[in-house]
């Protein structure tokens, strides 16, 4: 088997390097993607964000704030956390984007005329994230702090209608930005990646939509079933080529910005390797396949467009999947792409390891398994068509 695969293997590499137009694809547009979109950033209404609460203060007031915070549209409030450390894995998890720490004696503090302290936490590696999230939490807990403490100046004519906005003000905010380096809300660090990763799955798409019509070609499918005519070793060498070619060049292409603007690469480079193959491996198999299945390159081309250029929006890279209508909601995790940069995001600004990666492995296995699947139909669709044309008689 093994043999036979790699024979079906260099038949097909022999074949791609027939066509400059794939090895062009394949080896240079990657990188002049990731060179046009590093340009393009060189020199830039979210809703339901999950919010966690550590309260330590358990007053009136606190649940107060909290009521306020939720009673927009900005906030859904995904429960308490007894200390703020608890944040972390469930912002690396993608349960909560943001930690509001409420202190100990803050209603004390407040009725006594002092001064106290509310920290926010945001998990920025989302911009739209966080900029809906540190404008919502700043104008409830400014609009909250002026409101309960202006009536009290003016009862006790400690200030003038005119002036009470500029002393009422006992609750403060202070903002932790997490996983935004620069704390400027960097545009490059949270786009960047995501442009090329949509270039990556497109033209992976693109180079094998003639992989499998190829073999409809008088002869093609009888030459391979000549080599062949077992079922896996198509499944499996068709694609691999394109893998080999594909992976370094797409790695290359995800590194450059990092190189050029410095975007952050903060993870394990082996684990960025291994989702990236698992990606490509998972494109073309079920790319080879539907081209089989279809017969004709221009269609599979149409059919792969059609579900390559909204996907990226769909992912939630840039528009977060909670934000989204179900349905859409829906359609963001069915597809390959969305459990892929979720997990690129994660690795390259949160440090994130695999044991915060359990969705992303799960999503991609299921998808590994429709892959497969496809693939073997169209291995068992060029088969029968080699047979096919083996019990016409010749003119």
């Amino acid at each position: 088997m093994i043999r036979a695969t790699c024979r079906v293997a260099a038949r097909e590499f022999a074949a791609l390097v027939a066509s400059p137009t794939c090895l062009v694809l394949a080896l240079l547009v990657p990188l002049a993607y990731a060179l046009l979109f590093s340009g393009i950033y060189w020199n830039k209404k979210v809703t339901h964000v999950p919010l966690v609460v550590v309260d330590s203060d358990h007053s009136a007031l606190s649940r107060q704030l909290l009521t306020a915070l939720q009673a927009g549209e900005s906030f859904r409030f995904a429960g308490y956390l007894d200390k703020p450390e608890d944040f972390l894995p469930l912002a690396i998890k993608g349960r909560a984007n943001v930690l509001v720490v409420f202190p100990p004696g803050m209603e004390r503090d407040v009725k006594s005329g002092k001064e106290t302290k509310v920290a926010v936490f945001v998990d920025a590696t989302s911009i739209l994230i966080g900029n809906v999230s540190i404008a919502a939490a700043s104008t409830v807990f400014t609009t909250y702090s002026v409101g309960i403490d202006a009536r009290k100046y003016l009862l006790r004519g400690m200030a003038s209608p005119t002036n009470v906005l500029t002393v009422a003000r006992p609750i403060t905010d202070e903002y932790r930005l997490w996983y935004n380096p620069a704390f400027n809300y960097n545009y490059t660090n949270f786009m960047l990646l995501g442009l090329v990763m949509i270039a990556v799955q497109l033209l992976t798409l693109l180079l094998v939509a003639s992989a499998g019509s190829r073999e409809h070609e008088p002869g093609r499918a009888a030459e391979l079933t000549r080599i062949t005519r077992r079922l896996t070793p198509v499944v499996f060498g068709k694609p691999l080529p394109y893998l080999v070619i594909m992976l370094p060049s797409c790695m290359v292409a995800l590194y450059l910005p990092a190189a050029l603007l410095d975007v952050p690469m903060l993870g394990s480079p082996w684990l960025l390797v291994a989702f990236t193959a698992w990606l490509i491996a998972l494109l073309t198999v079920v790319g080879t396949g539907v081209s089989a299945l279809v017969g004709d390159a221009l269609q599979t081309t149409e059919v792969f467009a059609v579900v390559a250029m909204p996907s990226y929006l769909l992912s939630g890279y840039t528009w977060p999947t909670f934000a989204m209508p179900p349905g859409l909601q829906v359609v963001s995790y069915a597809l390959p792409l969305s459990p892929y940069v979720m997990a690129v995001r994660r690795i390259t600004l949160q440090n994130a390891g695999p044991e915060y990666l359990g969705p992303q492995i799960l999503a991609l296995s299921i998808w590994s398994g429709v892959a497969l699947l496809v693939g073997y139909l169209g291995a068992w669709r060029l088969r029968r068509l080699a047979r096919r044309k083996e019990a016409t008689p010749s003119a």
